[in-house]
């Protein structure tokens, strides 16, 4: 899956990974890897409508929420329950819940 924030693009794969991209010069550049939380395929990806939070989830059975704190990503929540995989995950239009 991937998802698309103003100037920044964030792409998820089975390596179990987020990868940012933003547009440099005509060309998408990787500039961080959100790589530390799951611990199988990242399904899906979403920015919060702010911009400032991407939430993914995993084969794992995992949602995680990343905040962009000082120019770079930290994961601030990790969404445990779910019995199977979470295939996908959207923010509400307030962004209060996903």
């Amino acid at each position: 899956g991937q998802a698309h924030h103003g100037r920044t693009l964030a792409v998820c794969a089975a390596d179990k990974t987020v990868r940012l991209f933003a547009k440099m010069g005509g060309h998408w550049r990787c500039f961080a890897v959100l790589e530390e939380g799951h611990q199988r395929t990242i399904r899906w990806c979403s920015w919060s409508p702010c911009g400032l939070q991407l939430a993914s989830c995993s084969f794992d059975g995992l949602a995680m929420i990343w905040r962009c704190e000082t120019d770079e990503f930290e994961c601030v929540a990790s969404l445990e329950g779910h019995e199977n995989e979470v295939k996908a995950v959207a923010w509400s239009a307030s962004g209060s819940f996903i």
